[in-house]
């Protein structure tokens, strides 16, 4: 009766140990990389203005390479956080060349933007490792970017409704979402002991 249970101890000792050294040590390393990475990523800054002033409903967002996004629907309401979906943060981010950014944050001059008669305009500021550029519906060339315009869009479009994609937990796969709430745990509680 004894062996079986020093049997079964050692097993679960040595399956532990194959799993640590095979899957949760290489993976705790990537996710702490990646973690450093996003610190110096490109972070986007979303805000709205014109008519929604009149009524105090502007909303902004702030938005990480790594999905991650903190959202305020309305000035004084607390901030909703939440993870783009995998497709609609690659279209932007693939269309945030250095040549699209500098062109659309090119001055411009208009005589009809949407704030003027109580529409909506938008601003974003867009900062990375070597450089931070300021994109405006109203005032740079942005408003000429219809490409660039609509993947914004879009991203507004979800942080208003986020529900009308599927949970975190469906997206990735139950595996994934796992480790990667574990890891999060671990990153948390990494930073509070700094």
């Amino acid at each position: 009766m004894y062996w079986q249970f020093i049997s079964t101890f050692v097993m679960g000792a040595i399956t532990g140990a194959f799993l640590y050294v095979t899957a949760f040590a290489p993976a705790y390393e990537k996710d702490l990389a990646t973690a450093e990475a996003d610190v110096s990523g490109v972070v986007i800054e979303g805000e709205m203005y014109g008519g929604c002033s009149e009524v105090d409903s502007c909303a902004s967002f702030r938005l990480q390479e790594n999905r991650r996004f903190d959202y305020i629907p309305y000035p004084d309401t607390a901030v909703e956080h939440g993870k783009l979906p995998t497709e609609t943060a690659a279209a932007l981010f693939e269309a945030l060349d250095e040549a699209t950014l500098a062109q659309a944050s090119s001055p411009h001059t208009s005589n009809s933007c949407l704030s003027y008669t109580d529409g909506l305009d938008f601003t974003y500021t867009i900062s990375g490792e070597s450089a931070a550029y300021t994109l405006d519906t109203c005032t740079t060339k942005l408003a000429a970017d219809a490409v660039l315009r609509e993947r914004f869009v879009e991203v507004w479009n979800f942080m208003q409704n986020p529900t009308t994609t599927y949970p975190e937990i469906l997206e990735k796969g139950i595996g994934e979402y796992i480790i990667d709430k574990t890891f999060e745990r671990f990153h948390e509680a990494g930073k509070q002991t700094q």
